[in-house]
């Protein structure tokens, strides 16, 4: 089990599956949005293997502020944290948000039909691949 650096999605990260997705025009960046993860992989240069979200640390939701260009990790009596959104595009029915935090990239890719999501983390020989849905709170 690869152990390097299990603390990074903590950054980003929020958990709980949210069974309907907020329709369409909910996903054009014009209205805040809550996302939470369904399956969690954590990689490395041999492989990736499934991981808890308890075993990277994770918060519950992850609270996307288009207005102000943030993310916002949302835990249960645990310290709030934010990223920034440095870059956020809108095409072929498919919402993409980029940005950077603590030496790693990170990409968000939302899709305005179903509201689900897959959010990748890139760092030094350690990356993780999470996916979730998004809905308007």
């Amino acid at each position: 089990m690869m152990k390097k650096n299990r603390w990074i999605p903590s950054i980003l990260l929020g958990w709980l599956l949210i069974p309907a997705a907020a329709p369409a025009a909910d996903f054009d960046g014009s209205q805040p949005l809550i996302c939470a993860l369904k399956d969690n992989f954590e990689c490395g240069p041999d492989g990736c293997e499934r991981v808890t979200s308890e075993a990277i640390n994770l918060p519950q939701f992850l609270r996307l502020n288009f207005k102000e260009k943030q993310i916002t990790t949302i835990r249960e009596g645990a310290q709030v944290r934010t990223t920034r959104i440095e870059n956020a595009d809108t095409r072929n029915g498919k919402m993409f948000l980029r940005g950077l935090e603590n030496d790693l990239v990170w990409s968000l890719v939302i899709a305005a039909d179903s509201g689900r999501m897959v959010l990748s983390i890139a760092g030094d020989e350690t990356g993780f691949v999470i996916f979730g849905a998004c809905t308007t709170p």
